[in-house]
């Protein structure tokens, strides 16, 4: 069963990919708020401190077929304060790495972003943001893991059998560009709200693994809001959402944290917490989540438990995410005026 399961996953992969018209999505986080830069370019630089690190990893339908597994890593900083004052110039780095399939189907990116936010009052707790991401992407596959109907000899699929398929490219490179708007309000100590929309793949760059075909990559559009609320000096709520679009393809998440204040620090400045929550991304996956941050460091663990259709086969059993966050203040940022943000 597991076999034959794999060579469905196979065959929707061959078709998604190397069809006539091609409808590739772009990788995803379950935790897409622990993966700013690739959420949203204009929450590059809009961090608690001054320096912010992530790293994060999926493994998704291992159950079934060869696991999907992606891995990013990014850093961004705040600088120019001398010349921005209250206002906040960020910029960052980021990479991507995500293989798919028995094929290696392989999407390698590297980028740079950047944004402004745009401080609304004298307080340094409301700020708009416009940001812009600047990526290069390569895609490879090996095509001779690859099996077709042309190899079946009457009684199995005969991989020493040639396939009469003829693949112009084996990979293939472009540049992408994305951009994106924030909000960010925090009015007291003890609640903040923030929001955002972004474009990427705004170039619609060219994908394809034939020459003669001019498949191009479709923009995605995506809608992020969230807020936290101090519910008494040791518990916070924390909703948060994200819709997504590309092409024919939509995805809703909603849900939300409750997180614990487990240090001997009071107030907002939470150094010592553990997170419980969920995450329902509709008619695929209900997302279930934990934390430990500890002095800046944040480990998050969140396990996707398949409702969509596909749980006949994998029976429930869905991706394994972990993502690292660590934030930092650098000496020469503690002169200026604490801006006040969400953590994300």
């Amino acid at each position: 069963m597991k076999s034959v399961c794999k060579v469905i996953v196979s065959s929707f992969l061959l078709m998604l990919f190397f069809g006539k018209k091609a409808n590739a999505q772009d990788p995803h986080f379950s935790q897409f708020y622990n993966a700013p830069m690739q959420l949203n370019p204009a929450l590059t630089g809009m961090l608690q401190g001054s320096t912010r690190g992530v790293i994060n990893y999926r493994s998704q339908w291992s159950s079934i077929a060869t696991p999907f597994q992606t891995m990013a890593g990014s850093f961004d900083f705040k600088t120019l304060r001398n010349l921005t004052k209250k206002d906040i110039f960020g910029v960052g780095v980021m990479v991507m790495n995500d293989v798919a399939g028995e094929a290696d189907l392989r999407n390698t990116q590297v980028g740079i972003s950047a944004a402004y936010h745009k401080s609304l009052n004298s307080k340094h707790n409301h700020y708009i943001g416009l940001g812009a991401q600047y990526l290069f992407s390569q895609q490879s596959l090996d095509y001779t893991k690859l099996r077709f109907e042309s190899q079946y000899n009457g009684e199995i699929i005969d991989p020493t059998q040639m396939s009469g398929e003829n693949f112009a490219l084996d990979n293939f490179s472009y540049f992408d560009f994305s951009a994106g708007l924030s909000w960010m309000y925090k009015p007291t100590r003890f609640k903040s709200f923030y929001a955002g929309v972004s474009a990427a793949h705004l170039n619609q760059p060219k994908v394809s693994f034939f020459d003669e075909l001019s498949e191009r990559l479709d923009m995605k559009y995506t809608i992020f809001a969230g807020a936290d609320f101090k519910v008494n000096k040791n518990m916070s709520f924390i909703p948060r959402g994200v819709f997504l679009m590309q092409g024919v393809a939509k995805e809703i998440s909603v849900g939300g944290l409750v997180k614990f204040n487990v240090g001997n620090t009071r107030g907002s400045n939470d150094n010592t917490s553990i997170y419980f929550g969920t995450m329902h991304r509709w008619k695929d996956a209900q997302v279930i989540i934990m934390r430990y941050d500890y002095d800046g460091v944040g480990v998050s663990f969140s396990y996707d438990v398949n409702i969509s259709g596909l749980n006949i086969s994998s029976k429930g059993r869905g991706a394994v995410e972990i993502a690292i966050v660590y934030a930092s203040q650098l000496s020469n940022e503690k002169r200026y005026t604490k801006v006040q943000c969400p953590k994300f």
